[in-house]
């Protein structure tokens, strides 16, 4: 499955394939490297992790849209998102025009009331 990442104070948003392969066992490929990842949870919450034969203990809160992420007494942010959420954000995004703008209509008429 295809996630996006984007830790907070970065402009774009990273791709990251997950793939299970077996119950605590995944396959993480992240920049175009492929990485081996054995995770467990852990009583308190906490998660952990061997990433290529490091260990890391990870503790995750989610606020708000993104995740606080503490790993060696150092907390990042990260937004994450599957495709969908990605798409529906982008559907929905606003966008600010500034100075004059035309707004020509399919058919000639006039404008009355608003």
């Amino acid at each position: 499955m295809r996630f996006y990442t984007q830790v907070k104070g970065q402009k774009e948003a990273v791709p990251v394939d997950v793939e299970a392969l077996d119950d605590s066992r995944y396959a993480v490929t992240l920049d175009g490297k492929r990485h081996e990842l054995d995770a467990l949870v852990l009583d308190h919450g906490a998660v952990s992790m061997l990433v290529d034969g490091a260990s890391f203990n990870v503790e995750l809160e989610d606020v708000n849209d993104e995740v606080a992420v503490l790993v060696k007494n150092q907390v990042t942010r990260v937004d994450v998102v599957d495709e969908r959420r990605r798409r529906l954000r982008a559907a929905t995004s606003t966008f600010t025009v500034e100075g004059r703008q035309v707004v020509s209509a399919p058919m000639p008429g006039k404008v009355v009331k608003v």
